[in-house]
């Protein structure tokens, strides 16, 4: 079987914008769409930009809707364009899927976009991301999605082995939004925990509700020939609890909107929250996707196509590749959001069967965690596979991709690809796996 797998890094600055299609070359069904992140630069310069490409990829699915949309996080700069997007989609969207975070995580992710002066408090173009963050399923549920799932897990699930996917059928609807190969419900007491916290809250007693999961890392989505392996990492037990206590102290008797309309509140928790966790502890929230063949390989090929810039990247062409693969299990596109892959590359590499020396997954693209950020970045990163492009979505005024990732990726003999305001790449995999 052949598989083609188009994806584009969208020209969004600082933020992260991922669109690709699947589809098997020798059928006549739709490509399997889906998108991950939404979104770019976090301030209002960079509104318009993600609008834009937004707009371009809305009008480029020519009526056909979306069968996935992924969230690596709830900040500001990787979602802002959700909102458009679900408005142009007008309700063809099968599935968004996003990490689970309590109210008090979430109210720490509407902190900085105030702070970064990204959303304005009080602003009705901003007040959709309020709503959102004060219930994300209703939201979502409201502006067309059909199911959401939210994902929260240790990221220290073992390994199970894959199911065997479908037979292909003819179908056109086949596809719909994948089905979980491997169906792990976050248990009694995880979802007793969720459930009492949403509903503590006034208006958010239909937080989990009809159309919507919860699941853990554990679980795969899966269509015929491509799956979707998660991996999202719990906050620190302790350190969660003394911060709820903290928090349930400054809010007081406030539902969740009051509180997030309070920027006196919101400096109080974010330096709670500082301390105890740490300044950029959020974006360890993110959920890391692996996407790829759910067959065993036979051959790869790849190409990419990038205007790369060059007052940070050289200039060179990268020529189409080609590589018989050694009893691969799948090749495909690793998506690390902003996670800080530093301190957790061992269960990152574990998850998705891609240690260097003995990885059963080959990796043609890796998106650089937080855009190039030396705090979140692992050496390893640059030896996994055997020739991955590796992309980085980093605004050309910023101090991102820092220059140790550069050098860690120019010593592995990699070139990494920066897509910004001005310029974006796209890349096409074609995988040879068993029928």
């Amino acid at each position: 079987m052949l598989i083609a797998h188009r994806g584009i890094f969208h020209s969004v600055g600082q933020g992260l914008f991922h669109s690709a299609s699947v589809r098997l070359r020798t059928s006549r069904c739709p490509p399997f769409e889906y998108v991950y992140d939404c979104g770019g630069y976090g301030r209002r310069g960079g509104q318009r930009l993600v609008d834009v490409a937004v707009g371009q990829y809305v009008h480029n699915l020519r009526g056909r809707g979306l069968n996935l949309i992924m969230l690596s996080h709830l900040h500001w700069d990787h979602m802002n364009g959700l909102y458009g997007l679900l408005r142009g989609l007008r309700g063809r969207a099968e599935r968004v899927i996003l990490p689970y975070l309590f109210p008090q995580e979430r109210a720490m992710c509407f902190a900085p976009a105030i702070e970064d002066g990204a959303a304005s408090l009080g602003s009705s173009d901003d007040e959709w991301y309020l709503e959102f963050l004060v219930n994300p399923s209703r939201f979502l549920l409201e502006y067309g999605a059909r199911e959401v799932t939210f994902v929260r897990g240790s990221g220290e699930e073992p390994n199970e082995v894959a199911a065997e996917p479908e037979a292909p059928t003819r179908n056109n609807d086949y596809y719909g939004g994948g089905t979980w190969t491997r169906p792990s419900d976050l248990d009694e007491t995880a979802v007793a925990a969720i459930r009492g916290s949403e509903e503590h809250f006034v208006g958010n007693e239909g937080a989990i509700a009809t159309h919507v999961e919860l699941r853990t890392t554990a679980a795969n989505l899966g269509i015929p020939w491509w799956e979707f392996r998660f991996f999202h990492r719990k906050p620190n037990a302790q350190r969660f609890s003394a911060f709820t206590k903290r928090f349930e102290k400054v809010r007081g008797e406030l539902p969740l909107r009051q509180l997030l309309r309070s920027k006196a509140k919101l400096d109080e928790l974010r330096g709670a929250y500082a301390c105890i966790f740490g300044e950029d502890n959020l974006n360890d929230t993110s959920l890391a996707v692996f996407s790829g063949s759910a067959s065993s390989l036979q051959s790869i090929w790849y190409h990419l196509r990038a205007p790369w810039p060059r007052r940070k990247m050289p200039s060179i062409a990268c020529p189409p590749y080609r590589r018989p693969t050694d009893a691969m299990d799948s090749t495909g596109v690793l998506l690390t959001g902003d996670l800080g892959v530093k301190g957790l590359w061992d269960s990152l590499a574990r998850k998705f069967d891609i240690v260097p020396g003995s990885q059963r997954a080959e990796v043609a693209v890796v998106q650089i965690p937080h855009h190039g950020s030396k705090c979140n970045w692992h050496d390893d990163l640059a030896r996994i596979g055997s020739r991955p492009v590796h992309v980085v979505s980093a605004r050309l005024s910023g101090q991102h991709p820092h220059k140790e990732v550069l050098r860690s990726l120019r010593a592995a003999g990699r070139v990494p690809v920066q897509v910004n305001e001005k310029r974006g790449c796209t890349y096409i995999v074609y995988c040879h796996t068993t029928p």
